[in-house]
Order: structure tokens, then sequence, then C-alpha cells
């Protein structure tokens, strides 16, 4: 498993946004699976990818904060 933390100055609906717009251009086949805030500045969002070549599926969890 990866972790990545970004520090950004943009606010999270305006991030949320270009996730949502952005990130389905740039990988095929990715599908959105789920999302929801956690709490008062917490917002987590789930995609998922499957992979022919070995049957299985990849999640990708994003958790802004």
């Amino acid at each position: 498993m990866a972790v990545v933390h970004l520090i950004g100055d943009y606010p999270i609906h305006q991030t949320i946004q270009w996730i949502k717009q952005e990130l389905p251009k740039t990988v095929l086949s990715l599908v959105f699976v789920d999302e929801g805030s956690i709490d008062s500045d917490s917002y987590l969002m789930v995609y998922e990818k499957y992979f022919m070549r070995v049957k299985n599926r990849v999640s990708l969890s994003i958790m802004l904060k």
C-alpha cells in the first residue's frame, strides 16, 4: 500500500470537483465507487479499476483534509 501526502492552498470543495473531473480522464476504466464526509473537515473518495490480465480489482482511496 502506498501513501502520499500533498499540501495545497485550494478550498476542499474546489479540490473535490477537480479530482472528479480530471482523474477519470487520465485512467481508463476507472469507476467511481463512493464518496462522503467523515467529519466537518475530512472527505473520502473511493475509486476502483479492474485489470483483465490478472482478473483483479485495485482500489484508490483519496482522503482530503
